[in-house]
Parts: C-alpha cells; sequence; structure tokens
C-alpha cells in the first residue's frame, strides 16, 4: 500500500507504506440495504519471488480455505480463482501465481502486473538471496504499475 521509495540513484529500495489505500470496488446493497457483494468484478493479486520460497503453501493455505475455484494455467501462470468474505462484504479474487524459474522471462511477466489491485513480494527466511532478490529483481520489475496505479503491496517471509 502506498509507493515505492527511490535511493539516491533513483533505484527501488524500499516499500513505503503511507497513507494510500486501495479500492476494490463499489458495494452493492442487498434488498433490506446491507452490504453484501463488491462490484468492480475480480480482485486480481500478482504473487512474485524466487523459486521454493514458497509461493505455492502460501496461495494454498488462502485457497483452500475461501471457496475455491478450478485452477487454471494461463501461460505457465497459475491461476487460483476464489470467493471471499470481509466484514460480511463478499468478493471474488484471482491469485495469480507467477513462475520464477530462467525460463519465464521478465517480459513475460510484466503482463500479469497489469490491473493487479494488490502485488505480493514474497521471500525465503532460510535463503538470504530471495530477500535481496526483492530490490534487485522483483520490485525494479514491478515498480512502474505499482506507482502508475497506486497497487497495494505485501512482503511476505516465509519458511
Amino acid at each position: 500500500m502506498g509507493s515505492v521509495k527511490k535511493d539516491n540513484e533513483g533505484r527501488p529500495s524500499v516499500l513505503d507504506a503511507g497513507q494510500g489505500s486501495c479500492a476494490m470496488g463499489s458495494v452493492k446493497k442487498d434488498n433490506e440495504g446491507r452490504r453484501s457483494v463488491i462490484d468492480a468484478g475480480v480482485v486480481k493479486v500478482v504473487v512474485v519471488g524466487e523459486v521454493r520460497c514458497g509461493k505455492t503453501s502460501f496461495i494454498r493455505s488462502f485457497y483452500d480455505h475461501h471457496e475455491p475455484g478450478e485452477i487454471y494455467s494461463r501461460n505457465f501462470v497459475q491461476v487460483y480463482p476464489c470467493e471471499f468474505e470481509v466484514n460480511k462484504i463478499h468478493g471474488r479474487a484471482e491469485i495469480f501465481e507467477i513462475p520464477s524459474d530462467v525460463a519465464f522471462k521478465d517480459e513475460q511477466r510484466m503482463q500479469y502486473y497489469t490491473d493487479a489491485k494488490g502485488i505480493i513480494f514474497m521471500y525465503a527466511s532460510d535463503n538470504p538471496t530471495s530477500l535481496k532478490l526483492i530490490n534487485e529483481k522483483w520490485l525494479p520489475e514491478a515498480i512502474d504499475v505499482i506507482n502508475l496505479n497506486k497497487t497495494s503491496v505485501v512482503l511476505v517471509g516465509t519458511k
């Protein structure tokens, strides 16, 4: 949530939690005036990080408990559709697990950041290089989309 700070040389370095927020759409009301459904289609969340940092386990821990849909693949990217509820408001999400292996080129990944309401940057606490690569690889790759769309971001350490 917020913007990405840059170092003295203009490189992205630290996520600034700031005052920003991410609108997920308008809230519909049922016949009795209660909030019931988020109306704006599907909330797109992108999950990135190095190989074996725990992306799949992290996604499955959420996905398996939130009315999962059928997982599908789009050009080697796993997409996990699901429904969720927050404060009695129902919504739908698609969680995109972006491959990090060298066969999946940077330019192939770029298209998946578009229209994301949130990006989850993941690293493995038992692999310091995976954290280092958040600043050197993953953040620079997504920085323009984050700043342009005020995309919410989360940093998650696993293991």
